[in-house]
């Protein structure tokens, strides 16, 4: 009787594992940076993509963060937004947004030496844009720098619950067992 337990307790040990090898641990989906040797408005387009990691999962749970690097009036850039928007919503040759964005974020200046946004949503694994506006202000030679990262963890399929909640229910059906025939 013991050793089927421990046979039973290895093989649902190795089975937890390999269902959820790729979900415990996130993954870079994109990160960039821009500094601005000129004073004025701008509009920077990012194309958001996944790579072959996620190729099996229908979606993600997204963490994004961007950051400015701001020292006084020196360098400084005044943010408009920061907006995503689906990949048929953006025509880079005309460089025009048909569509209405599915998530936007605004800027907070900030008294210390930085302004930041971040964010968590959870978005389909298809390419998307990112599309950040604002206005380089900064009085040095460099008028503004920013950076951003995106990362994701991908969403389970359903079968990984389903593999879970068996699980959990087997584990209870033998500790309830235990219990009555002690």
């Amino acid at each position: 009787m013991q050793l089927k337990s421990v046979a039973f307790a290895a093989v649902m040990a190795f089975s937890a594992l390999s269902a959820s090898a790729l979900t415990l641990q996130p993954y870079e989906v994109s990160k960039g940076s821009k500094t601005f040797a000129d004073a004025g408005a701008f509009t920077d387009v990012h194309l958001i993509e996944f790579g072959s990691g996620f190729d099996a999962f229908p979606a993600a749970e997204l963490g994004f963060a961007l950051t400015e690097l701001k020292l006084n009036s020196i360098v400084d850039i005044n943010f408009d937004s920061v907006a995503f928007y689906a990949y048929g919503d953006y025509d880079p040759l005309t460089k025009q947004i048909t569509g209405a964005a599915f998530k936007s974020l605004t800027l907070t200046a900030a008294n210390g030496p930085a302004d930041s946004v971040s964010t968590n949503f959870s978005y389909a694994t298809t390419p998307f844009w990112m599309v950040i506006k604002g206005d380089a202000v900064g009085t040095g030679l460099t008028k503004g720098s920013y950076s951003f990262e995106m990362v994701a963890a991908p969403v389970p399929e359903p079968q990984t619950y389903a593999l879970t909640a068996s699980g959990l229910a087997l584990v209870g059906w033998l500790a309830a067992r235990r219990r009555r025939a002690a």
